[in-house]
């Protein structure tokens, strides 16, 4: 169903506010694979300003400290640090990975955060107001808002002001990111009540490259660190998750209230909080190069997780980067970022367990970009355009870009049908409300993908925007060291 009115673009359950600057000062970018990746082109979106998605980056933890609750103690502050900048389990999370040792390795290097720990920041409202203003969304009067604004200008590390140039990594006039940690909230108030909770947002502030200013930040109570109760460690999932947002990337579960199961089939860091991120969102965060068949041919892929191998079939409206429509294709195995979640339950929402086998994962990426433009700010037209040709301009109301397929079918841009992230399981049964993956859906020796008998995901195997899928795949064979899959023409 096309749509001429678009919704505000979504990453958490807010909505976004503000208006966008007149003038985007140019970054520096770090990209080894000279892709167009989430934070090239934000400043054309509603975001504007993402934290940089690939070289040495800094960012700001601030605790802020409600008077009505007890105050942060040395070990509320040890821990936090060792949330956000442990080594891993082997050093002092004593659990699972820190928020910089999870992305160091997910990014194979390529994303290396640093977060640096200001002193406690005392709130200048109230616990009561910031609840009763910050529950439908951030107010700039009493809620976390406010507190970015009055904390700009007294913010300290170690009894010393900051200067946000350090924490401005590709010179855009922005902080990179900020996070804020409240020593409020009881288990009632936050997983019951949703005070409290853990969102991204992006303020869209005016950028300057002299006091660059606070756009994206996440936010949540200091509860969210002891997440999974079974552990006697720190928990990082959730935080993990909230970072992904602050470089750019979507939910792939849906906000939908009729439909709960949506089609990436949940087992992903971006849906349910767990593993290793996939390999769409590490290609759009420029960390990742795939191979793109356009013959016939074999290839080995090693574990997904170990070098970043993947392989695209593309469609017409493939361009060479992340944003476009294609297949995307990687060799999952149950171990490193994936293997205390394929054997642990985590209990976030299901407490559903990750992939606990080998195996092939395909997913099906509809991530072509669409200019949307209006004349009035109320009905917008909408234009499919190619990245590489395209003029990429500053934000404004009226003219943006945005990410035309989504997990929440009513926000797609073009067609309710046409899912950001579709996982295309070995069965050809698509997961899409029926339920979460499992093993099942993996490709495992023997297997073979043809869109022709794919009849469940693809339409006389074409692709969303009409093209032919021109290759299929058997696997030949599943080692730990590899998979080798053999790749045909359609026919």
């Amino acid at each position: 169903m096309k749509k001429n009115v678009f919704p505000i673009l979504l990453l958490t359950s807010l909505f976004l506010v503000g208006c966008g600057p007149d003038e985007i000062i140019n970054k520096t970018p770090i990209n080894p694979y000279n892709l167009l990746t989430y934070s090239e082109y934000d400043e054309s979106t509603q975001t504007l300003g993402l934290t940089p998605n690939t070289g040495d980056v800094k960012m700001l933890v601030v605790p802020v400290e409600f008077k009505e609750d007890e105050a942060f103690s040395n070990n509320d502050l040890n821990r936090m640090n060792a949330v956000f900048n442990g080594e891993g389990e082997e050093k002092n999370t004593s659990y699972w990975e820190s928020v910089s040792s999870y992305y160091s390795k997910a990014s194979y290097n390529n994303l290396n955060l640093e977060f640096d720990i200001t002193d406690v920041f005392t709130s200048t409202v109230t616990k009561t107001e910031f609840i009763s203003h910050e529950f439908f969304g951030p107010n700039e009067q009493y809620g976390s808002i406010k507190l970015l604004n009055d904390m700009y200008d007294s913010l300290t590390i170690d009894g010393q002001k900051i200067n946000y140039q350090d924490y401005d990594s590709d010179k855009d006039g922005y902080v990179d990111g900020v996070w804020l940690i409240y020593n409020s909230g009881t288990e009632s108030e936050v997983w019951f009540s949703g005070y409290f909770w853990a969102y991204t947002y992006y303020l869209q502030n005016e950028p300057n490259l002299d006091s660059p200013t606070f756009n994206t930040f996440a936010n949540g109570s200091q509860l969210f660190f002891n997440r999974d109760t079974r552990s006697f460690g720190y928990d990082s999932h959730t935080m993990i998750h909230e970072t992904g947002h602050m470089l750019g990337l979507d939910d792939y579960y849906s906000y939908d209230d009729d439909l709960y199961y949506d089609a990436s089939g949940g087992l992903m860091m971006m849906n349910l909080n767990i593993g290793d991120h996939d390999a769409f969102s590490k290609y759009s965060l420029g960390w990742i190069n795939p191979t793109i068949i356009t013959e016939e041919t074999e290839i080995t892929l090693k574990p997904f997780n170990e070098i970043g191998d993947a392989i695209i079939i593309p469609s017409d409206s493939f361009y060479n980067g992340p944003f476009g429509e294609y297949l995307i294709i990687q060799y999952y195995t149950p171990n490193g970022l994936n293997e205390l979640d394929s054997k642990q339950r985590y209990p976030d929402r299901t407490g559903t367990l990750l992939y606990d086998e080998s195996g092939i994962i395909v997913y099906h990426i509809d991530s072509r970009l669409i200019n949307a433009t209006s004349s009035d700010g109320l009905n917008y037209v909408a234009n499919l355009i190619d990245p590489t040709t395209y003029q990429f301009k500053d934000y404004s109301a009226n003219d943006y870009v945005l990410v035309s397929g989504s997990n929440t079918p009513s926000y797609s841009a073009i067609s309710e049908d046409y899912s950001l992230v579709e996982l295309i399981t070995s069965t050809n049964i698509p997961v899409l409300g029926a339920g979460f993956s499992g093993n099942s859906a993996l490709f495992k020796e023997n297997d073979t993908f043809n869109p022709l008998t794919f009849n469940n995901f693809f339409t006389e195997a074409k692709f969303n925007d009409g093209s032919n899928i021109e290759f299929g795949f058997n696997v030949t064979s599943l080692t730990s060291e590899g998979a080798t899959l053999s790749f045909q023409k359609v026919s």
